[in-house]
């Protein structure tokens, strides 16, 4: 069996019993096979409970149930896999035997339909700094005699306007105005089209504007990446000239807390700095700061500076008490009976323990999010743990 259950209700010209039924009334109905449906001990309870016709099927194979009722016969999780002695370097075999073609997509080759378009063309835009010569879009154009006009129209372009109205010549390095497209009114021989230009990702080795545009934490996190995964040839130089960008939120925190504007960077500052930074290398690395040879933190003897006490007291106060207000209203009766005797137990600091035991999809997610945010939104800490990586990506933190 594979699929969902069919009944047998035969027909009484097909071999089916027929009964007749006498009512109260005095009326006589014709009963057959046609009239049976499975019985279940469990409805009539169900019926007088809940005043409506209900009646309970159990069906013998999974495949025959929904998706989202299969979690109660799922059970554990499991693979099977064999380790077997294969050349590594057959990548077609590799391939072929790891690419799955169904019969959807087999039906489509074998009729030669197309499998893909791109319209409009997208040119990747390399990525320049405002100091950078190759910048300069005018120094790029291959204008002829046409220079000064072609250039004045250029100048008056976004960088990612260019590929519209210019293509690249990889052979000789310069950018030259298109042949094809719609003409531009007020310019000889110059023609736009739809070609889209796009930024691609910037390496972290090139994010050299980063402190003009990222917060402290960003820098320290992109910081150290670069350490970790990048190599950096000279690490320490490289914290020497940033360290200032890198730690103007802790001089920020320190001028509040003293009630000081006139404070200054000092070492304490750039030494919670670095222990921040080599916390995150931790995280990535299991490496302290010394393996990338920069200097290590002196940290006290008892480490005050916690990665997920830090991390808890970066959350946007703002943005977590606007989303429980947004979803407090969609919590159904049952989840708002819970969220309203987890948050007056938190309230009165009494704590305890609270089973959540529902199926896949039913929205316990929901509910723990909102608790979580109204947590942090009120200044207090909520330290997440989660027993699967599937549980571990659907809540902050």
């Amino acid at each position: 069996m594979d699929g969902y259950p069919s009944y047998r209700r035969r027909d009484v010209d097909y071999g089916g019993q027929s009964y007749e039924l006498r009512l109260s009334n005095g009326v006589r109905v014709d009963i057959d096979n046609r009239w049976v449906v499975p019985y279940s001990p469990l409805a009539p309870l169900l019926c007088k409970t809940y005043k409506e016709h209900i009646n309970v099927e159990l069906c013998s194979l999974v495949k025959s149930i929904k998706y989202i009722c299969k979690y109660v016969h799922k059970g554990s999780d499991k693979a099977i896999f064999a380790v077997q002695n294969v050349n590594d370097n057959d990548e077609i075999t590799r391939y072929q035997m790891g690419r799955y073609i169904s019969s959807n997509e087999a039906i489509w080759r074998i009729f030669t339909f197309p499998l893909h378009e791109r319209d409009p063309a997208v040119i990747h835009l390399v990525v320049h700094l405002k100091t950078d010569s190759v910048f300069t879009l005018q120094k790029k154009l291959h204008y002829n005699s046409r220079q000064d006009a072609v250039g004045q129209f250029a100048n008056t372009l976004m960088y990612t306007d260019v590929s519209k109205l210019f293509t690249w010549n990889k052979q000789s390095k310069n950018w030259e105005p298109r042949n094809r497209g719609i003409p531009v009114p007020g310019f000889a021989d110059i023609f736009m089209t739809k070609t889209l230009g796009r930024l691609y990702t910037v390496h972290p080795k090139q994010r050299e504007y980063a402190a003009l545009s990222s917060s402290p934490q960003k820098i320290r996190q992109l910081f150290s990446i670069i350490l970790t995964t990048c190599f950096s040839s000279d690490a320490s130089a490289l914290w020497n000239k940033y360290k200032g960008s890198m730690s103007e939120d802790i001089l920020h925190r320190t001028r509040i807390t003293n009630k000081n504007l006139n404070i200054e960077f000092s070492a304490e500052i750039y030494n919670e700095s670095i222990i921040m930074i080599e916390d995150i290398c931790i995280l990535i690395s299991n490496m302290p700061l010394i393996h990338f040879e920069m200097p290590a933190p002196n940290r006290p003897a008892v480490d005050i500076i916690n990665s997920d006490v830090q991390r808890e007291q970066e959350f946007d106060k703002t943005s977590l008490a606007t989303f429980v207000a947004e979803n407090e209203q969609l919590l159904a009766a049952e989840q708002r009976n819970v969220y309203d005797q987890i948050n007056v137990l938190i309230a009165a600091q009494q704590g305890g323990f609270f089973f959540l035991d529902a199926p896949g999809g039913t929205g316990k997610t929901s509910l723990i999010a909102p608790i979580l945010a109204r947590i942090r939104s009120q200044n207090h800490i909520a330290l997440v743990i989660a027993s699967s990586g599937i549980a571990a990506t659907l809540l902050d933190g």
